[in-house]
């Protein structure tokens, strides 16, 4: 630093050296039916030549689930019906007439049990495989275990 003070600031405002910008706005183009497609606006999101288009290959795949959607909930079959498949799938066939489905109804399936000493393997092993097997059917159920009389 010198003695001189030529390098130290008084304090004084520097004047600005040009004036401030504004908000930059683009012109906003006017948008007839006769433009032709390139000249129409784009979404980057999904460019293509001429601006958005559709993906086949994912048009194909909501098509097509939609259609098997269709025929998922025209097949007619009842939400026992839903319950007593998934059984028969989880199950051997052996241990199968243990458990039958007695009420499904609102949400909660009653399963009746043969032996009361299944009740422990079944709420461990059976039950949570259950839920997840007729979750995408009937949502979120709640399974109860009782005893045959």
């Amino acid at each position: 630093m010198k003695k001189s003070g030529a390098y130290v600031s008084k304090g004084t405002p520097t004047p600005p050296t040009s004036e401030p910008m504004d908000a930059f706005e683009a012109p906003q183009p006017t948008y007839s039916s006769n433009l032709h497609p390139a000249d129409l606006p784009r979404d980057y999101g999904m460019a293509g030549a001429v601006g958005a288009y559709e993906v086949r290959a994912l048009s194909g795949a909501l098509s097509r689930t939609l259609k098997a959607l269709e025929q998922q909930m025209g097949s007619g079959e009842s939400a026992e019906e839903l319950v007593i498949r998934a059984l028969d799938q989880l199950m051997p066939a052996a241990e199968r007439h243990r458990l039958a489905v007695e009420s499904v109804a609102s949400g909660v399936i009653t399963l009746s049990l043969a032996r009361k000493g299944d009740r422990f393997l079944y709420n461990r092993t059976i039950v949570p495989k259950l839920k997840t097997a007729l979750a995408p059917h009937l949502g979120a159920v709640r399974i109860q275990l009782t005893d045959r009389m």
